[in-house]
């Protein structure tokens, strides 16, 4: 696993505006809340009804640029080499991740959401920044009244600020995209009728060739996730776009024991 150099400043590189300011703190502490004090996995210790964090039983994904296609031995997982999402995100500004059912593609969704807007400084800050997270799960959104990508993003804001319990505007959320301080995260394509999942992609590729720097930091970042299947009906699009196709790779004993 190759290392990448940590940031110096974890803060936003640009003057903010004094009134986003606050909302941008308001926002990161009701999404860190969110996915840390509900319990969004059912989990439990086993001898006390507590729920258990996203933080506790977070283990980091490996990704890579090759698929590794079957694995047939126990030796064949423990051989194959990856990178933590940080590294890619550093050399990529646009990432679609492949992932079979139960191989975390949701869990780092939210673990990104969580970690980047912790309050107290952690590793992932001085690996990516503390740029505002995205966490869009497109199958609870209701496509029949979804025209463009615009209307995608004003139904999520509604939706989301009723899930986290604080009320912002996507104007907020324009702010730091154009700014190039946040990341999109786009969980599920495959949960999405192909026409529909063809024409998001459509929406998505023209939407992030407006944003496309070429700063290695300062960036709005989009992460498309879907099982293998659900990239075979959009992978042409992909093909002919600006995003890095990647695929989650195995756990193998490192990561049992990270």
């Amino acid at each position: 696993m190759q290392e990448i150099a940590r940031l110096k400043d974890i803060s936003p590189p640009f003057v903010e505006d004094r009134g986003f300011v606050k909302t941008r703190l308001m926002y990161q502490i009701a999404l860190f809340k969110y996915f840390n004090k509900e319990n969004n996995f059912d989990f439990f210790e086993a001898s006390e009804d507590i729920p258990v964090s996203l933080r506790d039983i977070y283990v980091p994904l490996r990704l890579d640029k090759k698929d590794v296609g079957t694995i047939n031995t126990s030796e064949d997982v423990e051989d194959i080499e990856g990178n933590e999402v940080a590294y890619f995100l550093r050399e990529h500004q646009l990432l679609a991740l492949s992932g079979l059912a139960g191989s975390g593609k949701s869990t780092l969704s939210k673990y990104l959401a969580s970690s980047l807007s912790e309050q107290a400084t952690n590793n992932e800050h001085f690996l990516m920044g503390r740029k505002l997270v995205l966490p869009i799960v497109l199958r609870e959104l209701d496509f029949s009244a979804i025209t463009s990508l615009n209307d995608l993003f004003l139904q999520w804001t509604k939706l989301f600020r009723e899930t986290i319990s604080y009320h912002f505007e996507k104007d907020f959320l324009d702010y730091y995209i154009e700014n190039n301080w946040a990341i999109i995260i786009f969980d599920g394509l495959d949960e999405l009728e192909q026409e529909t999942s063809q024409k998001l992609t459509e929406w998505i590729i023209e939407y992030s060739s407006s944003l496309l720097v070429k700063d290695e930091l300062q960036k709005t970042h989009i992460i498309i996730t879907a099982r293998p299947t659900g990239f075979s009906a959009i992978e042409k699009q992909l093909n002919q776009s600006s995003f890095k196709k990647l695929y989650i790779q195995p756990f193998n004993q490192t990561n049992r024991n990270f």
